[in-house]
């Protein structure tokens, strides 16, 4: 499958890796109160590990596999964006997530 139009610099947006010249997550749908957030794509794009992080069960490394970035750090890096508060709410327990139950996660 062709990829079209890829960012310019695959590592700037890396939210979560597993290794070297592995999969990379990049950058995360914002869920927003009262909505419901849906994810769409074709197997191995990143669905399952996107939920995970959302939902607090995957720590994103911010693509450094090897050196696990901490909590503060985690909280710099997304500063300025809607997904800064909706990390301080997980981080705090205190925020409700509704999930389909599914096996992956």
């Amino acid at each position: 499958m062709p990829i079209i139009n890829p960012p310019k610099d695959l590592d700037k947006d890396t939210t979560h890796r597993y290794g070297p010249n592995t999969f990379k997550l990049l950058r995360l749908p914002v869920p927003r109160p009262g909505q419901v957030l849906g994810l769409v794509g074709t197997n191995g794009i990143g669905k399952s590990i996107a939920l995970k992080v959302l939902a607090g069960k995957l720590k994103p490394n911010l693509g450094r596999f090897n050196n696990p970035s901490d909590l503060k750090e985690i909280l710099t890096y997304f500063r300025g964006s809607e997904l800064q508060n909706y990390f301080t709410r997980i981080l705090e327990d205190n925020l409700k997530i509704g999930l389909k139950s599914e096996d992956f996660l």
